[in-house]
């Protein structure tokens, strides 16, 4: 089992640009956040790599834990804190999983 903590708040994967001359370029934080799990990955977990005949059956477990909103009421502070109160900004589930399973490519399987 491989684990590791990626600091900061959770981001999500953008979608690629298009130019007017079709040049399609990957947006600078996208870039920068997949660096990041690549570098806590290397940092965190060592630089083994797990041949071919002792990789395992893949299964990714995220935990993304977001910050509390300043202008959040003391009440609603409270409330996030406990559980009790969910996220409900960008980025879903979705993109932030996308990113990070992106960025494991080639290092983790």
């Amino acid at each position: 089992m491989i684990a590791f903590t990626i600091p900061g708040a959770p981001q999500g994967k953008a979608r690629a640009r298009t130019c007017r001359n079709g040049h399609t370029y990957t947006p600078d934080n996208t870039v920068l956040y997949e660096n990041l799990v690549k570098t806590e990955l290397l940092r965190q977990c060592g630089r083994r790599r797990l041949s071919v005949d002792d990789r395992p059956a893949l299964s990714m477990e995220i935990v993304a834990v977001y910050p509390v909103p300043a202008s959040y009421s003391k009440h609603r502070r409270v409330a996030a804190l406990a559980g009790d109160l969910l996220p409900t900004k960008k980025p879903d589930a979705d993109n932030v999983a996308k990113i990070i399973a992106d960025a494991l490519n080639g290092l983790a399987y």
